[in-house]
């Protein structure tokens, strides 16, 4: 499978302790995208949360974003949705804003994440729902942004 590499700021000054997570392109587990767009409101919602409660947090911190086919994709308007469910399963979702009011999703973390979603579509809604109908289920979501300066 192909994948998106983030690049991630660590929390010490320099490259020593930078970390890189592979997020498996969305068009390996399926083949239309717009079945997985999301709306501005979404992300909004989402962010919302971050203001409003002590389990959801904006972090600044990507460094770089390559494409599974190299391209450098730093400069564009991508966020890292991830979370820690309160079953202690970790998933993630690259998401991407292609129009004023839409964002696809490109890619998905970890590997068994992509794998369930790839037979079962529907796991990904039923997840992304999950991160704002049952915030409480959730003992941390970060939505990670670009890092800025």
């Amino acid at each position: 499978m192909s994948n998106w590499n983030v690049k991630f700021d660590g929390a010490d000054p320099g490259l020593s302790d930078d970390f890189t997570l592979s997020f498996v392109d969305l068009d390996n587990i399926v083949k239309s995208e717009n079945q997985f767009a999301l709306t501005d409101k979404y992300v909004n919602e989402v962010l919302s949360f971050c203001e409003n409660r002590n389990n959801y947090y904006v972090i600044g911190n990507i460094k770089e974003i390559i494409s599974p086919r190299g391209t450098d994709f730093s400069d564009k308007k991508i966020y890292v949705l991830m979370g820690i469910h309160a079953t202690s399963q970790k998933l993630g979702c690259l998401l991407g804003q292609y129009k004023d009011d839409g964002w696809l999703i490109l890619g998905l973390w970890p590997d068994y994440f992509a794998e369930s979603v790839k037979w079962f579509h529907k796991s990904l809604k039923i997840w992304l729902m999950d991160f704002i109908i049952s915030p409480n289920d959730w003992k941390r979501v970060d939505v990670v942004i670009p890092k800025t300066g």
